[in-house]
């Protein structure tokens, strides 16, 4: 669940360079390890989508790496991204399917078909309300409030439903609290403020968009 509450924020897939892979950094403030990688596989047999989120994400990563990088904005789409996540440019974790991102200026939404059992095999749940609610394969919603400026970002998760059932705020945060912080730290929550990665200065939410800017 640690995925879905990180990636509904489009902010969350803004690259830091890695040696000679590149790997996907999470927002700081959820203390969460890089564990996506940049696709290095042929993009001959990928969509057009496909092919222009990796040319994008590629450009992003190596402007980051100068000591002095470019003033660049690049513009990824929803379509872009949900085409790199539908055609294997990033390991999901097991359990996490169909997913899919849209969003409005300032707020992104992310859906997934979620199998939470898979998802959370590794640690036992003792809570009632956390076996009720995160238990079996849902459809599941994220809404988030994200921005960036002045190299930091700012995310806050609003809302989330379960079969389009809203989740309570005190079972999201249970759910952070029984699941996220004893297995990725204490500083993960639904909400937080953190360094934007690879130069980035802002990041803007728009219309089924994400406009990003280095300096």
């Amino acid at each position: 669940m640690k995925w879905i509450l990180a990636v509904a924020v489009l902010l969350a897939f803004l690259p830091a360079a890695d040696g000679q892979s590149t790997r996907w950094a999470l927002p700081r403030y959820a203390q969460i390890r890089p564990f996506l990688e940049i696709s290095t596989e042929s993009a001959d047999s990928h969509s057009a989508a496909y092919r222009s989120a990796q040319r994008k994400l590629k450009g992003l990563a190596e402007n980051g790496r100068l000591a002095q990088p470019q003033a660049k904005t690049t513009v990824l789409t929803a379509e872009e991204i949900d085409a790199y996540l539908a055609e294997g440019g990033v390991a999901l974790p097991d359990g996490v399917q169909r997913v899919h991102f849209s969003s409005v200026p300032g707020v992104v939404t992310a859906t997934a078909r979620i199998d939470f059992d898979r998802l959370t095999a590794s640690r036992k749940i003792n809570n009632p309300l956390m076996a009720a609610l995160f238990t079996g394969v849902h459809e599941v919603s994220v809404e988030t409030q994200a921005s960036g400026s002045g190299g930091m970002g700012s995310v806050s998760v609003e809302s989330m439903t379960i079969d389009g059932r809203k989740v309570p705020r005190m079972a999201m945060q249970l759910l952070v609290d029984y699941y996220l912080r004893p297995k990725y730290g204490p500083n993960v929550g639904l909400d937080g403020r953190f360094p934007l990665p690879a130069h980035i200065d802002a990041a803007r939410v728009g219309n089924n968009e994400l406009t990003v800017t280095q300096r």
